[in-house]
Formats: structure tokens, sequence, C-alpha cells
């Protein structure tokens, strides 16, 4: 479910900047994966991938997304990821498991800020969601967000899937981040005299991005 004010990206036609790697996954990329760059009110694809390969008895790293935004403040919460199956596995095929990494600036994996396994089932097709728990970080300006989806082919053969990069990734995510944290202040990119006071904090201000002053008593 999407968070009000939160970041939504749009996955697109566009190749990802980092291509098909494993990044922070357990398993390698498929023969033909999906690599898409997925941006903040980006134009959805529509164009399929074609023939990704799931091969007989194992598991495979099927789909990735690359989200880009500059410096992002990602809070602890339940992403949604989203893969729409154009073209269904004939015997076997399921989504077994979703990685939230984080690249630096030369594409390699620096961090996991989410883990976890699903079962959607790629022998149909439409849209699979999996919602997903991240937990709290700070993306600088020169990493980006890299999801990576798992699939599992029980059977003897190898099977294909097809997907189409049409479909938004609901995210915690919030333009800036808390960069300078002392005696229970936070600021935060691009605030104007905004003053939250939480309960139970003692003298806390906290500048929210974008904000015109104002002030909220919890």
């Amino acid at each position: 479910m999407a968070i009000s004010g939160a970041l939504n990206f749009r996955q697109t036609d566009d190749a990802a900047a980092c291509g098909t790697i494993q990044a922070c996954a357990g398993e390698s990329a498929a023969v033909n994966a999906a690599g898409r760059q997925c941006t903040v009110g980006g134009t959805a694809g529509t164009t399929a991938i074609s023939g990704i390969q799931l091969p007989a008895s194992s598991s495979i790293s099927f789909a990735m997304f690359q989200l880009n935004v500059g410096q992002i403040f990602v809070s602890a919460s339940n992403w949604d990821i989203r893969v729409n199956v154009t073209t269904a596995a004939v015997l076997a095929g399921e989504w077994t498991h979703t990685y939230v990494c984080v690249l630096n600036s030369g594409c390699t994996s620096i961090d996991t800020i989410g883990s976890a396994a699903t079962s959607q089932d790629l022998t149909a097709t439409g849209v699979k969601t999996h919602t997903i728990a991240v937990s709290e970080r700070v993306i600088e300006a020169a990493e980006s967000v890299y999801v990576v989806c798992e699939a599992a082919n029980s059977a003897g053969s190898q099977q294909t899937v097809s997907i189409t990069p049409d479909q938004l990734i609901d995210t915690s995510a919030f333009i800036g981040g808390p960069f300078d944290v002392q005696a229970g202040e936070i600021f935060v990119a691009g605030a104007v005299e905004s003053e939250s006071f939480v309960a139970g904090a003692a003298t806390a201000e906290i500048f929210v991005a974008g904000a015109v002053a104002g002030g909220l008593d919890v």
C-alpha cells in the first residue's frame, strides 16, 4: 500500500544503469533476465522482456529494478514490489524471494535493506505483488536502490517467462534525509523553518524537506 508523501517509482523500458547483476541476492542473474530502470513520474514500459530462462530444478534471479533519484531517506516500513507476468511458465515457476539492495556508484552491492521470502505463481499471467519490510537508511546521491526478484523452477526442464516493466514500486522513501543529528535535532535537506514537537521529546526540533513555517504538537 502506498505511503502518503512517499516516492513511487515507475518501471520503464530503459535498461538498468547497472545492468542485470546478482547484487545482494542469493542467486545469479538468469539468461535474458529483466533489468530495468525505475523513475518517479516515469513512463511505464510497453515492451516485454521475453524468454527469461528458469533453469531446470534450480533457482535464479529473474527480474531486477534499479531506483535512482539522488539522496533519499528510507523509513522503516513496507514496500510493494510488483511484477507483470505477460507470458507464464508452462510446467513450473514461482517467484520465491525479493532483495532490496543498495549499490554504490560502481554497481557494487554495499548493503541490504530488505530481504524476504514470497510465493507468487509464475505459471499464470498477471500482476504479482510482494510486500516486503525494509529498514531505515539514507541513500546517498551517488548510491542507488536495486531490487532483485528470485524464482524457482521445480520442473525437470527449463521454463521461460516474460514480464512487461510497467508497474509501480511503492516505497517508504522521501527526498532528502537526516544528515546532522545533534541534541535531538534532525535537519533534512530543503527545510524551511518547520518545527514538530514529539511526545516525550525534550526540545526536539524536526525540520522536514520542503516544509513551510508550521508547528505540529503530538
